[in-house]
């Protein structure tokens, strides 16, 4: 018995590290790809963890059956069929429960993964790059500034596959400058005051920036009538929008921004346009608050522009090189030009759904292999043992619903139960899993239901086809061989 545990599970754990090095170079690959290295997927303190593990299946699927042989009287042998059975349901029963909770698991994160992708964040993140990088580190008048960023712009704006280019003075990971932006005729204490809402940050950006980027703006974007001396103009965005003029439209209108920001003789700036969202500091955070200004009419103590968004045509990966070669032919002192897509920035925090769907949903998928084998197993067993009985069953006219019943009732009654017990299992775990998701319930009946019919009819399967195996054999010619 030992001799042919361990050479099956040998077997087994043989598949399961060749199915580990594949999907780890998969899950890495997907996950990680702009990683240049990557650590084994199976290194020595893995192996030894499979073989203490794959010598303790060994002994105990091995030993336990014989113990209870051994242990067992003559009576209790001869009753050994029924408690053979009773022990294959329980475990085909812990198979299908666990089933249930890792694709309920991959269901809800790959729900989550969908909804977190599916997000408004402001801008066209495939077809958008942005270069990072700081001017202020070099010892530069005014003057050089200038004419270096305009020198970048017209050299990034020739380049092959670029159709726009726009400067901003804001980090996107970072928050901006805070402003107490109010209305004319009531102050920035009736809006900001302690557990109201933040105060909304303030930003320059260039002349036709929120056309560069895909913005949905409603208005216009900031051209060349927003010259200095002229009139103030100002973008926000919708949650400040509701804010400030709940009731009213807010284009046209005047948000004063404060003095210290500002021209103190007029600080008051037009709406021209409201841009429903822009990913700031954080993709998730739907309520932050944002007023722009053009960079032309920037508040007085802002610094020079510090990205520079570029919008291409056709996939921006491929203009990547030649975006950060033309910035550094500009100023080549420049000590660091970080050029990347809009995707790839805000990928790491999509990246925690799409790992816990890609987990969950390959565990999930191995362990209705497992069930699917196993209930496959148990009723090829129980059809083998109960042969003569079946035969005699269907000459006596016993129809295949009947047949069904007898062969695979069990087995498809146990997979029910563990269904029943996975799903509760995963509403128990409700407040650890749904910290995890993304404006999805634990408790989605779409999610749980669909997955329950999945491995109700992946079973089904598994259980027909020995049934049917069986029901065009001869009766009287298994019969006979019995």
């Amino acid at each position: 018995m030992i001799v042919e545990a361990g050479i099956i599970v040998a077997g087994a754990s043989l598949g399961a590290a060749v199915l580990a090095v594949a999907g780890g170079q998969v899950i890495s690959q997907l996950l990680f790809s702009g990683n240049a290295r990557r650590a084994p997927v199976i290194d020595l303190r893995v192996l030894m963890v499979m073989t203490l593990v794959g010598l303790l299946v060994t002994i105990s699927i091995s030993l336990a059956p014989m113990l209870y042989a051994v242990r067992a009287n003559l009576s209790t042998l001869l009753r050994v069929g029924h408690a053979s059975a009773r022990l294959r349901s329980i475990l085909l029963g812990v198979q299908a429960g666990l089933s249930i909770v890792l694709l309920i698991a991959a269901g809800l994160f790959a729900m989550s993964l969908y909804r977190v992708d599916s997000l408004d964040i402001g801008v066209d993140r495939d077809h958008t790059l942005m270069a990072r990088f700081d001017l202020t580190s070099r010892a530069l008048s005014k003057p050089e500034i200038e004419r270096a960023y305009h020198q970048m712009a017209s050299d990034v704006r020739s380049l092959p596959g670029v159709e726009r280019v726009a400067f901003a003075e804001f980090n996107p990971y970072r928050n901006g400058r805070a402003v107490a932006a109010r209305t004319p005729d009531r102050s920035a204490d009736v809006f900001w005051h302690p557990g109201v809402s933040e105060v909304p940050m303030e930003a320059a950006v260039d002349t036709g920036f929120f056309r560069t980027v895909g913005a949905q703006l409603r208005g216009r974007d900031f051209d060349s009538r927003d010259v200095p001396g002229g009139e103030k103009v100002a973008i926000i965005n919708e949650p400040l929008a509701r804010i400030l003029w709940p009731d009213r439209d807010a284009l046209g209108r005047c948000v004063v921004l404060p003095v210290r920001f500002s021209d103190p003789t007029n600080n008051c700036y037009r709406v021209v346009g409201v841009v429903s969202g822009f990913w700031r500091r954080t993709i998730l955070n739907r309520d932050l608050l944002l007023v722009y200004v053009p960079l032309t009419q920037r508040p007085v103590g802002g610094g020079p522009p510090r990205a520079l968004f570029v919008r291409t045509m056709a996939d921006p990966a491929s203009t990547i090189g030649a975006v950060r070669a033309a910035i550094q032919r500009v100023r080549p002192d420049l000590p660091a030009v970080s050029v990347g897509r809009l995707a790839d920035a805000i990928d790491p925090e999509i990246r925690p759904w799409r790992l816990g769907t890609m987990m969950f949903g390959l565990f999930g998928v191995v362990a209705l292999a497992i069930a699917v084998v196993g209930l496959y197993g148990v009723v090829s067993f129980t059809a083998a043992q109960r042969s003569s009985e079946i035969a005699v069953r269907v000459a006596l006219g016993a129809s295949p619903r009947h047949v069904l019943r007898v062969v695979a009732g069990n087995g498809l009654a146990a997979t029910s139960i563990g269904l029943a017990l996975g799903w509760t299992v995963t509403w128990i775990s409700e407040r650890w899993i749904g910290s995890l998701l993304f404006e999805t319930s634990p408790h989605d009946l779409r999610i749980v239901l669909g997955l329950a019919a999945l491995l109700l009819a992946t079973t089904g399967v598994a259980a027909a086809v020995p049934t049917r195996r069986v029901l065009r054999r001869n009766p009287a010619a298994v019969l006979r061989i019995d």
